[in-house]
């Protein structure tokens, strides 16, 4: 459509008309200055007129001064004394602002030559529309005379300026009557004759400007919406568009964009589709607008340019700005015009030698959608789309769907199919990926029977091997269970003779730890055999018992099936499986003995519970069941970071709760049976590298106290976690267990509660190895509505008669004639050892795959092999009356998560609290963790477990205890102690777990031995010489225990006294010298981290410790001022770079030269990145500066590096670089010393005195002992 023939055409053009005459006599009445607001161009011909300033102009010739001042140059003075101008100026203006710059230079030279300024080559800068500077080349020589200082400098800047503005008009440049002010460095300039913000002689500047164009249009558009209903859409945005050209009218009132066909003329414009851009709406030359063209305007085939020409008029000759092509898509081409509506339809052939052809028929396809026609293929339902071809299968193309066509995928080999996936049948455009939104067709695949019996035909599978085991009995003396196999056809050859085949099946139950080939006959824990006649159709069943002496109390055990005769091997080992045995399964076998308890209120009887319905069918069935506690704690926790979530069926209760799968439906028989529910569980964390799908949840009820807990697992691969993938079906992932009649039916309600949950082999594997089988999941719980059959008739039952026989007695403990041996006894311990594995789950986790870590003991701890428990040694103490605290030696330090996990373990101690209760008391350090948001730990004596145990679990030798039972050996155990974590030790361990959590069992032994002496800071010289002279006082018969009636007699006195006298030895005790310093932790990082990829290594007693090192055990003193020199053994070294980086600092030595100073020397091994050595010995490293110094050394003290110790450090901190805080620990010593210890040995008047006098002699070394330990402690105590 023209523009002449659009109403609407003429009035937008007369409006805008009038809207640029109004425009034009607004700009009319704007002053000149205006105008050059952003002005752009290059000025010629310029002069500077400045008269510098007149006072000074006037002084310099005055008689005072009587100067000359001489211009030179392009710069001349006017007469009189007057102004200077520098002319022939030059510059550019960009947006108003810019530089002009003049030659030319004036020579002021007063009082004689002693004053000598000269200005040279000024510049004017235009820094805003209103603000500008001088600058120009000052040289002022230093006069003395008259006090003047030297300043010579290059485009210095003398004064600012202030104008009204920069006037541009008919090619000329003006600024008049600048006022100027003098600058800090004019004051300099003008030698100080004038101070800083002096007013200065106004500048004024005139020139020839030549404007440059700024007219460079750029139109870019694009297609924001098309529609059949709604037309097309353009947004047309536009840049340069600056200096725009006059309207065909010469009246200038913005611009008009508009749609014009491709290839007509500029006339032919679509005027329905222009828009109006107002100047106003122009900003910087950059402007948007929407068009908006109707579908009526357009044609499907046509293409179409934007053009642009400047307002008001037509678009022709100089008028016209722009002309750009306008992109139309065929989607939105299509959404304009619509085609008729393609229709697809397919036809799956199957052919049992060619496969699968999946034929395609269509119609009205867009030859615009589809210019090189389609492509047909089947796909796995389940996967997304992808640009790998192998993602589908049988790709077959047409090449034109100009009419209607047919196709065919090509034929799909059946073993290119998985029976049990879903496919689709797909149609897309040639020459493209499919994807959502391009595939034109999707239709699921449809098998017949016949069909999918052709593609799949059913194999008949051999039986598979399953074995079950079932603990038949469980007393004090045996466990006997019952094994059960299917599946057992086609047995491998046996050791023995392989020639005459396999004769039977064994079956043995052997500790979990024994690997299969260390298995025999003779070291199975029990045996049974099943002999191949027993073996009908593959199944066999046979009992296997073993004695509670081969037993123990927490073992885990397996049932191992293999080929008779001979041993276990590879090729002959059948199954294994691990055997479940419950807690009252144990309890059976090792019972606990039960202590006398106060009599309880008799309990009112109740009516009986109904039987079980031997049939009915379950619904709306729900299971309650948290997978694990701890599980879900870790997924949400700052170590995974992660979310669980719950869908379709399933829901979790609130803070990180349990959950309830919905919807259970099944069938029972005689209380078998399965019930299977709704949900899916989705645990993800790790960035992603945790993603674990848990669904189809069943639970299968096998007997009256089990069933298995059955699921569907699913987890892609995790290459960063070392992760394989999961995708395993009717998963055998836990045993449960529950008390018999725990399964409870009344009123139609199917009850389950509490029933304990066992993680198998197959759990492990579908919890990625996460937690061993044998781990104990969270309890599960069923609620359900049971539709059954007719109920048998229970037998009556008599209800129970309230009487004498529902009183509780509980008898009573008789004292007897060791009733008071409890009291006052003393049992000294000493070579402990402290066995106790922390928590398994907690070991097996970091050396998993996710913390890749590992478990270090040192100083007498160790680990067992598999990652077994940790053994602390040197355990000493001393119990009295049941109580005391057995100390251990060892640390034991814990890493994982790339350094992340750092914590260490150490100084435990066992603290008897009374009958059958203990503390595990240790110290704790981790270093802070800001990427798993875990602060850092240092914490002493911290009450980590609270242990129970048995009296028969407590062992203490030949001396009766509270809570202890006796024996004749010289030992002391303590056997499977429970532990629980305290608040404190959840704290410890950066709360990994929760207060209250069970740790592993904790077993002690040792050897003990009666003590000499039961009450501390008395001197057993005297007591023992007393107890000696007592116990020969009596009838000889009981001396051997030293408690006869003689035992009041004084010391030294009685008939025949004889005294023993011994000298013993009291050793010294040396003072321990420690130093903790880590160097620099920002060092360490950067060491350890992804720039240097380097590491750490210790030596020579340095360990690193929590958040720094420790440099091992120091020697030295310091004097009771604090002054010194201590020096320690240990070495760090640090690598990185791939060599480049190795520094090692060793030899360290610390100089305490006075209160609250210091100095660190060191041995320094280093080179610089470009390999030269800089290794140097005895370095004054750093100054250290503390508060509070004495003899035992000082606390925090900062630590700065030297100028020689940055040089030593390769260069890596500059001297002042504040290092780590320091913190030095000076022990006190004592010397060794000696003591003789006397005793009286009482006569008695009995022939045969040798037994006697061995007591005696017995009794003596026992007390000198007591008095070394009584002294060591004194000794100690001294220090302290």
């Amino acid at each position: 459509m023209s523009s002449t023939q659009s109403p609407r055409w003429r009035r937008l053009v007369s409006a805008v008309a009038a809207t640029a005459v109004v425009a034009a006599s607004a700009l009319a009445a704007v002053p000149a200055a205006s105008a050059a607001a952003g002005a752009t161009g290059a000025v010629s011909d310029s002069t500077l007129s400045w008269g510098v300033k007149s006072s000074f102009r006037s002084y310099l010739k005055g008689p005072i001064a009587k100067g000359t001042i001489e211009a030179t140059g392009n710069a001349t003075q006017r007469s009189g004394n007057g102004i200077f101008d520098f002319g022939a100026g030059t510059g550019e203006l960009k947006d108003g602002l810019g530089t002009i710059a003049y030659t030319g230079s004036l020579h002021f030279v007063g009082h004689k030559g002693e004053l000598d300024v000269t200005f040279a080559n000024p510049s004017v800068v235009i820094t805003s529309p209103t603000t500008g500077e001088i600058r120009l080349d000052a040289d002022v020589p230093a006069s003395p005379t008259i006090g003047t200082e030297a300043f010579s400098k290059k485009n210095a800047h003398v004064a600012d300026i202030t104008f009204s503005g920069v006037n541009v008009a008919s090619g000329k440049l003006e600024i008049n009557g600048a006022a100027a002010t003098l600058t800090a460095e004019g004051n300099k300039a003008f030698a100080g004759f004038y101070e800083a913000g002096v007013e200065l002689d106004p500048a004024s500047i005139s020139g020839a400007f030549t404007k440059v164009s700024e007219f460079k249009p750029v139109t870019t558009s694009n297609v924001t919406a098309a529609s059949q209903a709604e037309g097309l859409s353009v947004k047309v945005d536009g840049s340069g568009y600056k200096d725009l050209p006059n309207s065909s009218v010469n009246m200038d009132a913005g611009i008009y964009a508009a749609l014009v066909e491709r290839g007509a003329e500029a006339t032919s414009v679509d005027t329905d589709t222009a828009s109006h851009v107002k100047d106003a709406a122009i900003t910087d030359g950059a402007f948007s607008t929407t068009l908006t063209a109707p579908t009526a305007n357009l044609a499907k085939e046509k293409n179409y340019d934007i053009l642009t020409w400047r307002a008001p008029g037509n678009p022709e000759g100089a008028a016209i700005i722009d002309r750009q092509p306008l992109t139309i898509s065929a989607a939105q081409r299509e959404a304009l015009f619509p085609s008729p509506k393609a229709t697809t339809s397919h036809e799956v052939k199957v052919d049992a030698a060619a496969g699968l052809t999946v034929s395609i028929s269509g119609s009205n396809y867009s030859t615009a959608a589809y210019p090189a026609g389609v492509h047909v293929a089947v796909m796995d339902r389940e996967k997304p789309y992808s640009a790998d071809q192998a993602t589908y299968l049988g790709t077959g193309s047409v090449t034109s769907v100009a009419a209607d066509f047919t196709g065919a995928t090509k034929a799909i080999a059946a073993s290119s199919l998985d029976k049990t996936k879903n496919y689709d049948v797909i149609v897309w455009p040639r020459r493209t990926n499919p994807s959502d939104s391009n595939v034109a067709y999707r239709a699921k695949l449809e098998f017949t029977d016949a069909q999918r019996e052709t593609l799949f035909p059913t194999a008949v599978e051999p039986a598979k091997r399953a074995t079950t085991a079932t603990v038949k009995s469980a007393d004090d003396k045996n466990l006997v269970v019952t094994v059960a196999g299917s599946g057992y056809t086609q047995l491998p050859a046996p050791t023995n003779k392989p020639e005459n085949g396999s004769q039977g099946v064994y079956s043995a139950i052997v500790d979990r730890q024994m690997t299969s080939t260390e298995i025999t006959g003779d070291n199975a824990l029990g045996a049974g055999f099943a002999y191949k006649a027993m073996i009908v159709d593959g199944a066999f069943s046979t009992n296997v018992t073993a004695p509670v002496s081969k037993l123990k109390k927490d073992g885990q055990y397996d049932i191992v099936t293999w080929s008779a005769h001979g041993n276990v091997t590879t090729d002959t080992l059948l199954e294994r499986q691990p055997l479940t045995l419950t807690d009252a399964q144990r309890e059976a076998l090792f019972p606990t003995a039960v202590e006398p308890v106060d009599p309880v209120d008799p309990v009112d009887p109740v009516d009986p519970v109904d039987p079980v319905d031997p049939a009915g069918t379950v619904k709306d069935a729900t299971l309650n069941w948290g997978v694990k506690e701890s599980f879900r704690k870790y997924v949400v926790g700052k170590i995974a970071k992660g979310k669980v979530t719950a869908t379709s069926g399933v829901t979790q209760a609130a803070n990180n709760g349990e959950f309830s799968f919905t919807g259970g439906t099944g069938e029972l028989k005689d209380g078998k049976g399965t019930l299977a529910f709704k949900g899916k569980l989705h645990f993800t964390g790790h960035n992603g590298q945790m993603d674990l799908t848990y669904s189809n949840v069943r639970v299968k009820l096998t007997s009256a106290t089990e069933g298995v807990l059955i699921l569907d697992a699913v987890a892609p691969a995790a290459p960063a976690m070392d992760l394989p993938a999961i995708n395993a079906k009717n998963v055998q992932f836990g045993q449960v267990t529950f008390p018999k009649n725990a399964l409870v039916l009344k009123d139609a309600k199917l009850t389950l509660k509490d029933a304990s949950v066992t993680l198998t082999e197959e759990g492990n594997k579908a919890m990625a190895g996460f937690y061993a089988a044998g781990e104990k999941l969270d309890k599960l719980s069923i609620n359900a509505t049971v539709t059954a059959g007719p109920k048998p008739t229970p037998d009556p039952k008599p209800k129970p008669t309230p009487g004498k026989d529902d009183e509780v007695v509980v008898p009573k403990p008789t004292p007897g004639k060791d009733k008071d041996n409890t009291k006052n006894k003393s049992v000294d311990i000493n070579s402990a050892t402290l066995n106790w594995g922390l928590r398994q789950s907690f070991r097996t986790y970091v050396v998993g795959n996710i913390a890749k870590g590992k478990f270090t003991g040192v100083d007498g701890a160790s680990q067992a092999k598999n990652n077994g428990v940790f053994s602390f040694t040197g355990g000493t103490g001393t119990l009295k009356d049941g109580k005391g605290t057995l100390a251990f030696k060892g640390s034991l330090q814990v890493s994982g998560h790339h350094g992340e996990l750092n914590m260490q373990l150490s100084k435990l101690r066992v603290k008897f609290t009374g009958a059958g209760r203990a503390q595990l008391i240790l110290d704790a350090k981790a270093d802070a963790s800001p990427t798993m948001d875990r602060p850092a730990v240092n914490a002493k004596n911290v009450v980590f477990a609270d242990l129970r145990y048995g009296s028969k679990d407590f062992v203490v030798a030949g001396v009766a205890m509270p809570g202890a039972a006796a024996n004749g050996a010289q030992a002391l155990s303590l056997s499977n102690a429970k532990a629980s974590l305290t608040r404190a030790g959840a704290a410890a361990m950066g709360d990994f777990y929760t207060a209250g959590e069970k740790l592993d069992n904790v077993s002690i032994n040792g050897k003990a031995s009666a003590s000499a002496a039961t009450v501390d800071g008395v001197d057993l010289g005297t007591s023992l010489g007393a107890g000696i002279a007592g116990a020969g006082a009596g009838d000889g018969k009981d001396a051997s225990n030293g408690t006869a009636d003689g035992a009041a007699a004084a010391p030294g006195t009685g008939a025949g006294a004889q005294q023993q006298c011994r000298t013993v030895s009291v050793p010294g005790t040396s003072g321990g010298v420690s130093l903790s310093w880590g160097v620099k932790a920002s060092f360490v990082s950067y060491t350890k981290g992804g720039i240097a990829k380097g590491k750490i290594s210790t030596g020579g007693g340095a360990v690193a410790s929590g958040n720094g090192f420790t440099w091992g055990t120091g020697s030295g003193a310091l004097s009771a001022a604090g002054t010194g020199t201590v020096s320690f053994p240990g070495s760090v070294q640090f690598t990185g770079h791939k060599g480049l980086m190795n520094t090692t600092l060793s030899g360290l030595r610390v100089q305490v030269t006075g209160p609250g100073s210091a100095t660190l020397i060191a041995n320094v091994k280093s080179q610089d990145m470009e390999g030269k050595d800089l290794s140097a010995s005895n370095v004054s490293f750093a100054t250290v500066k503390f508060n509070g110094g004495s003899a035992n050394g000082f606390s925090g003290a900062s630590v700065t590096l030297t100028a020689a110790g940055a040089k030593a450090f390769a260069g890596f901190y500059s001297a002042g670089q504040v290092m780590d805080p320091m913190t030095l620990s000076v022990g006190k010593s004592s010397a060794a010393t000696s003591k003789v210890v006397c005793g009286n040995l009482a006569k008695t008047g009995a022939e045969n005195t040798t037994d006697l006098v061995g007591t005696a002699g017995l009794l003596a070394l026992l007390g000198a002992a007591a008095i070394t330990f009584a002294a060591r402690r004194k000794a100690y105590a001294a220090q302290r």
